[in-house]
């Protein structure tokens, strides 16, 4: 089943709570499940290949760098109070690269839908997600290949017969400093949050499990790899570093549940909000309070899964430029869902004959440590349906 919006509507309304469900899926499934590189179709900048949650914060593929998006919230004992108001953006440019050309391999499954504001032109829907990608000829007969492996990101450098390593340069821009450890030869890149490690490369011929020693060289904020003695023009070396997002801020989550319900025949549906969906107009360290955005709103997360509960029928994004919570979920017999919840948004996404098409919210409420959520500008019911 593929989601869209087919109406929409507002009521002028305080806000209603709702008896809520906590869906909580398996840690195990979790971790065995594979990076997802969800492919932009317009929900992001044009620049933006795909777009992937890590550990603490998302990262967002380029023809030519990584954007790395960390997130942290204030510690606090309060179950709702989870923004996160502490950032670091910084980038990894692949230095004199060339334009390359994309590959997207090992499709995942279900589909994901980004219906954000009330401009239909950059609504996105049926996107794949998928487990590799890869830049080929990035640099001359080099491509660069990220994707999982163990539960751990990854990228490799594919250096075909006639490519020159010594092309590959990483310029880390917006840390707060990078540097080799002498002892473990691990390359540390410092941020806010402390330092994260992109571990010791290993070097290899494909097709043959013998490893070649190598390392990084580092200068400045420019790394490229000190390639061992092999044959160039008949060989294939994979250059092949672990990314380890995890050590900056531990594994935090990006949404949190509030509903859910299930269908006749045991699939369920799952309703939460998600961090704001945007790209990064930030880069470096930066703080937010929580009525400054975007990362400290949130939009409404509805998916449908298996009778499992582990296996990803579809996703769809839904919000506007301020906060949303969905409240409660109703499926009916053709398998259509209908959501209930609230927003504080003026471009709300509206279907094509709404009930009522202006928000019609009141005064500026702060429920950050009550249902998790600011609506600057009062805020209203909306009821969809999805089919």
């Amino acid at each position: 089943m593929t989601s869209k919006i087919n109406k929409l509507l507002f009521t002028q309304t305080g806000i209603v709570l709702l008896f809520c469900l906590l869906l909580v899926i398996p840690s195990k499934v979790v971790a065995q499940t594979p990076f997802a590189f969800i492919e932009n179709g317009n929900q992001w900048p044009s620049k933006v290949i795909a777009r992937a949650d890590i550990e603490g914060g998302r990262i967002y593929l380029e023809k030519d760098r990584m954007t790395i998006h960390l997130m942290q919230s204030e510690e606090s004992g309060d179950f709702h109070h989870h923004f996160p108001n502490k950032h670091h953006v910084y980038q990894i440019v692949f230095e004199g690269a060339q334009s390359p050309t994309v590959k997207k391999n090992q499709v995942l499954g279900g589909k994901h839908n980004f219906i954000l504001g009330n401009d239909k032109n950059k609504w996105s829907s049926n996107l794949s997600a998928y487990a590799t990608l890869t830049l080929e000829n990035l640099y001359p007969n080099i491509d660069f290949k990220i994707y999982t492996r163990n539960g751990r990101l990854k990228y490799d450098f594919v250096v075909h017969p006639g490519g020159d390593a010594s092309l590959i340069k990483l310029r880390y821009d917006f840390t707060k400093g990078i540097a080799l450890n002498k002892f473990t030869q691990n390359l540390e890149v410092n941020t806010r949050f402390g330092s994260g490690i992109e571990s010791q490369p290993i070097y290899y011929i494909d097709g043959s499990d013998n490893k070649l020693e190598g390392n990084y060289i580092v200068n400045n904020n420019l790394v490229s790899f000190k390639v061992p003695e092999y044959d160039k023009d008949r060989s294939t070396l994979i250059i092949d570093p672990i990314l380890e997002f995890a050590s900056y801020t531990g594994s935090t989550s990006n949404n949190f549940g509030y509903t859910a319900a299930p269908d006749g025949e045991g699939f369920l549906y799952s309703g939460s909000t998600v961090f704001a969906q945007g790209y990064p107009t930030t880069t470096g360290a930066f703080d937010e309070t929580y009525n400054d955005g975007p990362g400290s709103l949130v939009d409404i997360g509805l998916s449908k899964w298996d009778t499992t509960g582990s296996k990803l029928i579809w996703s769809t994004y839904i919000g506007g430029n301020e906060s949303e919570i969905p409240h409660s979920l109703f499926v009916n017999d053709n398998h259509e869902l209908y959501f209930l919840g609230t927003t504080s948004s003026l471009n709300f996404p509206l279907g094509p004959t709404p009930y009522q098409n202006s928000f019609a919210g009141g005064t500026s409420v702060n429920m950050a440590n009550g249902l998790g959520a600011i609506y600057n500008n009062g805020s209203d019911i909306v009821l969809g349906k999805l089919s």
